[in-house]
Parts: structure tokens; sequence; C-alpha cells
């Protein structure tokens, strides 16, 4: 529901990845809660991992940084 892939075209979509990832981690049902968090996390790391990845100026992240900050 963020709309990052909206806003930053350059990003890999790894949702069900991390969802994936999430399950292999905590598979029982009680656990549904927590994966989805899991999920969105690793998703979000996953995101900032490719806009620093990217050839970016540091003119380019510095409004992104600040943001976080």
């Amino acid at each position: 529901d963020l709309g990052l892939g909206d806003h930053i075209c350059f990003t890999r979509d790894r949702l069900v990845e991390s969802y994936f990832m999430a399950v292999g981690k905590m598979h029982q049902p009680q656990f549904s809660q927590y994966r989805m968090q899991l999920a969105r996390v690793s998703y979000l790391i996953a995101t900032v991992e490719d806009i620093f990845g990217e050839d970016q100026s540091v003119e380019e992240l510095e409004p992104f940084v600040q943001v976080v900050e």
C-alpha cells in the first residue's frame, strides 16, 4: 500500500519473495501477523538496497535520506 513502485520504477518487485522468506522462517499458523510484518520489512530493505545500489549521485540520494531521517 506504500505505492513505492509508482514512484521508484527501477527497484525490483520482491514482495512474493519476501513473503516466502518469512514463511520459511515462521511457518506455524499462529505467526501469520509476524510473517506479514517480516515480509513488509524485508521488502522495504530490498527497496532501500536497490535505491542505494544504483549508480545514484549524492545529490539524488540526499532527499531520500532526509525523508528517512
